[in-house]
């Protein structure tokens, strides 16, 4: 019988090791993540920087390098898609992953390319709200107009109000009958309907 100073066998050094190395992975800290995103104005690099997966998780405990490299290959295009929201569609995205001294430095690089504009806006109401002074005010006071950029996000936002407004004033059979934006590459312009 051995004796409870003997040294451990071979088989219980491993485990400890093993033991040892699973606590190391479990109380090394998260590496930071610091986003960096060029070449966009404060308009837009603030709403751009609210859609990145990056950006949302980089404070999250426990994300790994593997983490890290797949959000970050998310990355390019989901400014693509924050900026067409905004009229953007041609916009270049170059991005770099580089290691800091306390984490990772995740960089995109934008070259915007030139904004979408609204080539027709056709705002039409019919019936009773035509001449009620709240939804004429409403339209007069719409946020797109031809000729601007386009921002779907504007458009929503106005398509909901003018739909609360004809519920709010008793409209009750109310309907939006055509609400659409089309956008033409081609022709780089977007036609928004809302009747």
């Amino acid at each position: 019988m051995p004796a409870l100073h003997d040294k451990p066998n071979r088989r219980t050094a491993a485990c400890l090791r093993g033991l040892g190395f699973a606590l190391l992975l479990v109380a090394w800290p998260a590496a930071a993540v610091e986003v960096v995103v060029e070449g966009l104005p404060l308009a837009l690099r603030q709403p751009v920087l609210a859609q990145l997966s990056i950006e949302q998780q980089k404070g999250e405990s426990g994300l790994s390098q593997t983490a890290i490299q797949v959000l970050h290959a998310r990355a390019a295009q989901e400014i693509r898609a924050a900026l067409q929201l905004r009229g953007y569609y041609r916009a270049e995205v170059t991005s770099e992953l580089t290691r800091s001294e306390t984490g990772y430095v995740a960089r995109y690089r934008v070259e915007l390319g030139p904004p979408l504009r609204i080539g027709v806006l056709d705002l039409q109401v019919t019936g009773d709200g035509l001449s009620d002074p709240a939804v004429v005010a409403l339209l007069k006071d719409f946020p797109l107009h031809q000729g601007d950029v386009l921002d779907q996000e504007a458009y929503e936002a106005a398509k909901a109000r003018l739909t609360r407004l004809g519920a709010d004033r008793g409209y009750f059979d109310a309907a939006l009958t055509r609400h659409e934006v089309q956008v033409d590459l081609a022709a780089y312009t977007a036609s928004v309907s809302l009747h």
